[in-house]
């Protein structure tokens, strides 16, 4: 029980969760300079219940770089493009990363969140995604959690 001379904690509780799975393959990116949207990349969409709720975005991929000597930058954005975190790699490695950041979205309408990335130098460099259905199975994890004020 809560002591008379406290009030109970609020808020911080979860509202929803919407979690997606995909394996469709992605194209890459060849953009020097600005982030573009990948094809078939995977977006997550949530429609947050309260307009002060937070929104709590999580992405579990595996990126490739095509290019030896080329950095390649990955954006974690909203519907509106707005980058919300950014994360980079550097050379033609694989690389399995995490991206997860706290989202204040200030609304009840639905919000999507989406990857985009760019080629930091010209030359024919690609940026992928890595996900596939056939053998070895490769799949982009991305979830939405409503954080209640």
């Amino acid at each position: 029980a809560v002591p008379s001379f406290q009030s109970p904690a609020g808020g911080g509780k979860v509202g929803q969760v919407i979690f997606v799975a995909s394996s469709t393959a992605v194209s890459s990116v060849t953009s020097v300079g600005s982030f573009s949207d990948f094809t078939n990349a995977p977006t997550v969409a949530i429609t947050p219940t309260a307009s002060n709720s937070k929104v709590l975005v999580e992405f579990n991929l595996q990126v490739s770089g095509g290019g030896s000597s080329s950095g390649f930058d990955l954006a974690l954005c909203d519907n509106s493009n707005n980058v919300l975190q950014t994360t980079g790699t550097y050379g033609s490695q694989t690389t399995g990363l995490t991206m997860r950041t706290l989202h204040t979205a200030n609304t009840t309408n639905a919000v999507s969140y989406k990857l985009r990335g760019k080629v930091n130098s010209s030359g024919g460099h690609h940026y992928y995604i890595y996900a596939q259905a056939s053998n070895p199975k490769i799949t982009v994890f991305c979830s939405a959690t409503e954080i209640l004020a």
